[in-house]
């Protein structure tokens, strides 16, 4: 079982999803970003190396979409890798050109597997304490 979750103006919405290896979450920080897509990644030891690289292939493919990902500063993103720990691959950075682009798909193409356990609510913990930091951050810490 996989995990979804986004946010619609101030309400948070979760759905439970059977898609391997990663999970997106959609919310409003800010006037400029309208969305944002989290990917929280599974690299437990119950991945195998072939679906480890195809989560990577997934986002890379997402990210790469202009219509799905404009490059115009109303999407942003964040990468949280779970397995019995978590780990920020990317923090929350606003799409605005191809080469924030670039530099994600690098960054993902770099991930290494944690291994370890599954825990996929530590993923989900962790990705909405860097949306909340995010939105402190938009809000000028408040």
């Amino acid at each position: 079982v996989r995990f979804i979750m986004f946010k619609v103006h101030s309400l948070l919405f979760w759905a439970r999803v059977s898609i391997a290896g990663f999970l997106v979450s959609i919310s409003c920080v800010n006037a400029q970003v309208q969305r944002e897509i989290v990917f929280i990644v599974d690299g437990s030891g119950s991945i195998s190396g072939t679906d480890w690289i195809l989560q990577k292939l997934g986002i890379t493919t997402a990210l790469e979409s202009t219509v799905h990902v404009p490059r115009d500063g109303s999407i942003a993103t964040m990468i949280v890798q779970f397995s019995d720990t978590t780990r920020l691959e990317l923090g929350y950075t606003v799409i605005t050109s191809d080469v924030d682009v670039a530099t994600v798909i690098s960054t993902v193409e770099a991930m290494s597997q944690l291994g370890g356990s599954t825990g996929p609510q530590l993923g989900i913990d962790e990705a909405v304490a860097q949306l909340e930091l995010a939105t402190q951050s938009a809000n000028g810490g408040t």
